[in-house]
């Protein structure tokens, strides 16, 4: 998920409320990852494709740490033919 994100895009700490956590500020990434859909014996039939909002801290010392997933929304351009 972290590898294929992209649109990245940052946003300051404006309430200050994460200001020694975050305090660089936060960047937003969008993503994919899917999930298989299986049968009863394991059988994998499908997968079901979802997009996501990474939500990264930018820390006081440089670094990015993984902070929350977000808007997790399924692709309904790939449908699950198992429906």
């Amino acid at each position: 998920m972290i590898e294929i994100a992209t649109e990245k895009r940052w946003k300051e700490d404006f309430e200050n409320k994460h200001k020694k956590k975050a305090g660089n500020g936060w960047f937003r990434y969008s993503t994919r990852f899917a999930l298989p859909v299986m049968n009863e014996k394991g059988d994998i039939l499908d997968y079901n494709v979802y997009q996501a909002v990474l939500i990264v801290r930018y820390a006081a010392d440089k670094k990015l740490y993984l902070y929350d997933i977000q808007n997790i929304k399924k692709e309904t351009r790939y449908p699950s033919w198992t429906e």
